[in-house]
């Protein structure tokens, strides 16, 4: 967050401090054009890997196809994975790509995992 504030009467404000602290928003290189763009790319790979999961998930769950314990625990990992990688994008400069490699391939496990659960369980089912 730059050191000029969108409304000059925001630097007014006593609560200053505390919502920058409660936004994360520290230090002289957080915000502007660049984290925009950081918030944009995360929120299109979300759109591009969730909707998969989810639609996957909720289909081989309706299907039966999947226990609903460990459906429930499935999608509570993969969940806690994309907010790990989110979090991890955002604060991208800060911190290696390490962590950030690790939840996004742990997410892509969980959902490769979820579609092999149902293709095993549709095998020999599904007639050509």
């Amino acid at each position: 967050m730059g050191k000029s504030l969108a409304q000059p009467e925001d630097g007014g404000n006593p609560l200053l401090p505390v919502l920058k602290l409660a936004l994360v928003c520290y230090g002289s290189d957080f915000g502007g054009a660049d984290f925009v763009q950081r918030c944009e790319r995360i929120a299109k790979n979300a759109a591009e890997n969730e909707p998969f999961f989810f639609m996957t998930a909720i289909t081989g769950g309706l299907a039966g196809l999947i226990p609903c314990g460990l459906g429930c625990q499935l999608a509570l990992a993969y969940t806690g994975c994309r907010i790990g990688h989110a979090v991890t994008y955002i604060l991208g400069p800060k911190i290696t790509t390490a962590p950030r490699s690790f939840t996004w391939i742990s997410g892509a496990v969980i959902s490769l995992g979820v579609s092999g659960i149902i293709l095993s369980k549709t095998k020999g089912a599904i007639e050509l």
